[in-house]
């Protein structure tokens, strides 16, 4: 009995340890995050800014039909491997419905900005890079944010190859800068046409594309999708 006592412990600690954060997480009245690893290269540090997505009950890609989702959701795609590789996270809790004005998009890069000055300035690294990223509509804001401001080595589209109303003037920012995209074949909101389109006008414009769509996935991807996603960016990145 006592082994066996023993052994339904040792199992819950691992299945807590699946759904627990690997780091310190900041959380601000502002609703902002700042998840800090627990290992710092003061030499090198890496940023990760995360939007999150929502939750579309319409065949539509409509930010005005949806169910609330948070960082908190978000950054469990993310968390055990970019933890794994000592990324900070920023990230925020964003009301999509109220969101779409350029004036707020400043804004919101520019508390972006200030986090980022926050962990320059608190460890000095001698190189510092960001990347931006999420998923569904999530991904939308990723790709817009990288073509619109220059703050970003890279972006990582997860399922939301779609340039929102407010990017497309933006695109012919694309040179030079990096997009990789993911994306499940079976998306009922953004189709694989949709993906390779948007590709190709990134690629016109003088950027660098990757792509890889999935022909068993939908809408939700999974783990292993975003751990080879970081893979790559890395690689693609050192």
């Amino acid at each position: 009995m006592k082994t066996f006592n023993l052994l339904l412990i040792l199992i819950s600690l691992f299945v807590f340890s699946q759904y627990s954060y690997p780091y310190k997480k900041i959380a601000n009245p502002d609703k902002s995050y700042i998840c800090i690893p627990n290992e710092i290269d003061e030499n090198e540090i890496k940023i990760l800014v995360l939007f999150h997505g929502y939750v579309d009950n319409t065949n539509n890609f409509n930010y005005k039909n949806y169910n609330d989702m948070n960082f908190e959701k978000e950054v469990s795609n993310w968390k055990f491997k970019v933890s794994k590789e000592n990324f900070f996270i920023i990230g925020f809790d964003l009301d999509y419905k109220s969101f779409r004005s350029e004036t707020a998009d400043d804004i919101l890069h520019n508390r972006i900005k200030k986090k980022i000055d926050e962990i320059h300035n608190e460890y000095k690294p001698l190189i510092l890079k960001t990347y931006v990223a999420g998923t569904q509509y999530g991904g939308a804001m990723a790709l817009y944010f990288n073509l619109k401001y220059d703050t970003f080595n890279a972006c990582l589209c997860m399922n939301g190859a779609e340039f929102l109303s407010v990017a497309k003037k933006y695109v012919h920012n694309a040179k030079n800068k990096n997009f990789y995209f993911y994306h499940g074949e079976k998306n009922r909101f953004i189709s694989v046409n949709k993906l390779n389109s948007v590709a190709k006008k990134l690629r016109k414009e003088g950027a660098y594309v990757y792509t890889k769509s999935y022909p068993e996935l939908a809408h939700a991807l999974t783990s292993t999708v975003y751990s080879d996603a970081i893979d790559k960016l890395l690689k693609d990145n050192k």
